[in-house]
């Protein structure tokens, strides 16, 4: 099932979203990244993309900013970005600042997509983001070991690797996880302790962008993550005067 088009509003449940319906099948596919067309959606279009296409499903994700990708008006993807769901991370950002970074929560693309389709819509969305959020610092992210991923894709799209995050663990009692306990301790239940899987972290450095850069000393432009933006050109004008001190025969 793929969704086409449709009339999209963000906001709480309260408001209505129409959506038509379609069966993936037959029909093109793209040939190239640059056919895939992107634009802000809400959670629930989100959800779908998911759905079909995360191993998650659309289960526990967080987001304050969901984006759609689309071919031909139908949707083949989607990509998230909340507030990053640990408090701090050390030589980042602290609980204090922690609003001013967000992570990449989710990413899923249709097979049909073609290669370099994922590191396209990160670039893009991320251009999208530093216009909605000048002073956005910066973006965490995390491919899991237990799936055997690596982070190729965002090595590709210029994250910088920061290793394997700690290891956690989390108790379980007749195969079920147990929350968070008031007024009672880990200690006197009875149950498993079971480590996580460690996730390697990514972290992309922002600039603000409603600043410009002037000139860097010991550091190259290419290491640092901005936008280029061109100048207005200007019309030059030029008039030749004379010496009117000294008499012209």
């Amino acid at each position: 099932m793929a969704v086409k088009g449709g009339e999209l509003t963000s906001g709480d449940s309260s408001m209505v979203e129409q959506l038509s319906f379609q069966i993936a099948g037959g029909g093109s596919n793209p040939t190239s990244p640059l056919q895939l067309h992107i634009k802000q959606v809400n959670k629930r279009t989100a959800s779908i993309a998911y759905t079909k296409w995360h191993y998650m499903g659309s289960k526990g994700f967080l987001s304050s900013y969901n984006y759609g990708v689309y071919f031909d008006d139908i949707l083949v993807g989607a990509i998230s970005y909340g507030i990053p769901n640990a408090p701090n991370i050390n030589g980042i950002y602290t609980q204090e600042t922690q609003g001013d970074y967000l992570e990449l929560t989710r990413l899923a693309l249709s097979d049909n997509c073609p290669k370099n389709s994922e590191s396209r819509v990160i670039a893009i969305t991320i251009k999208m983001l530093k216009r909605t959020i000048p002073k956005l610092k910066g973006i965490i992210t995390y491919a899991d070991t237990a799936q055997n991923h690596t982070g190729v894709i965002y090595r590709a799209s210029n994250f910088k690797y920061l290793g394997l995050t700690a290891q956690k663990t989390d108790l379980f009692v007749d195969g079920k996880p147990v929350g968070k306990l008031k007024n009672t301790k880990y200690s006197d239940i009875d149950g498993e302790w079971v480590k996580r899987s460690r996730k390697h972290l990514f972290y992309m450095k922002l600039i603000d962008i409603s600043s410009k850069v002037g000139k860097l000393k010991n550091t190259k432009y290419s290491d640092i993550d901005g936008e280029w933006v061109k100048r207005s050109r200007k019309h030059l004008f030029y008039m030749k005067l004379i010496d009117i001190s000294s008499k012209v025969v």
